[in-house]
């Protein structure tokens, strides 16, 4: 797993720098000791946009393009909300109407039944186990 070391918002979202919270396992191949995780609100009602990046391999843009950049900030009014634990970092994905409802996207290990499993980022492979609601995915 990873701890959370910063997070800095902007008027777009946030960024949040993670680091390996332990001697590495390798047992997706070699662990990468330092993540950076963004948060981008796209929009008001779509969707949260989360890029995972350390030193693994990344698809450029020239390829496969993505999501143009929101052109105003939509991280105090947007239906869905990142939200976070620091160590073990862990986030999930809410509707702000429904902070306490069933969240979208759920990586915290209390929420599962996969006792154990983190967020593991190795070289080739980014691995995580994720709770949708039932039916939802």
């Amino acid at each position: 797993g990873y701890t959370l070391n910063s997070l800095v918002e902007s008027g777009k979202g946030l960024t949040a720098q993670l680091t390996l919270a332990g001697p590495p396992c390798n047992a997706f191949g070699q662990d990468i000791a330092e993540l950076t995780i963004e948060v981008i609100y796209q929009s008001s009602t779509t969707y949260v946009h989360c890029l995972i990046s350390g030193q693994q391999f990344t698809i450029p843009e020239s390829a496969v393009a993505g999501p143009s950049p929101p052109t105003e900030s939509y991280t105090n009014t947007s239906d869905l909300v990142f939200n976070y634990e620091s160590s073990p970092f862990a986030f999930w994905i809410t509707r702000r109407n429904e902070p306490d409802g069933i969240p979208l996207f759920d990586t915290r290990i209390s929420t599962r039944s996969m006792v154990g499993a983190r967020i593991t980022c190795g070289l080739p492979y980014v691995c995580f186990a994720a709770r949708t609601p039932c039916g939802k995915a």
